[in-house]
C-alpha cells in the first residue's frame, strides 16, 4: 500500500496543477477527508513528482505493507506514518 506524506516543515499541500489533475481523474476539486492511501492521490504525486509540491510542501510516496491501518502525525507540517497500535505515547 502507497501513501502520500509531506516531508517538509510546512503543511501538506498540492500544487495548482497538481489538484487540477486530480480532479480530473476523480471529478472532486477539493481533497477534504481524501485518505492519503487514495489511489489517485498517490498516482497524481508520482506521476508529477515534485511538480505536485505547493510552496510549502514536499510530499513523498511512501509504501507500507497492504492492509496496515496506519496514523498520521505531524510536528509543524513535517509528516510521519505510524502503523495504529505501535506507539507509545512520551
Amino acid at each position: 500500500m502507497k501513501i502520500v506524506l509531506n516531508r517538509t516543515y510546512g503543511g501538506f499541500g498540492l500544487s495548482i496543477h497538481a489538484l487540477a489533475l486530480y480532479a480530473m481523474r476523480t471529478g472532486h476539486r477539493f481533497l477534504y477527508d481524501v485518505p492519503r492511501d487514495d489511489p489517485d492521490l498517490v498516482a497524481v504525486v508520482e506521476h508529477l513528482g515534485s511538480e505536485a509540491n505547493n510552496d510549502y510542501s514536499c510530499l513523498e510516496v511512501i509504501e507500507m505493507p497492504d492492509g496496515t491501518e496506519y496514523v498520521i502525525v505531524a510536528h509543524e507540517g513535517l509528516e510521519s506514518a505510524l502503523e495504529k497500535g505501535h506507539y507509545w505515547p512520551s
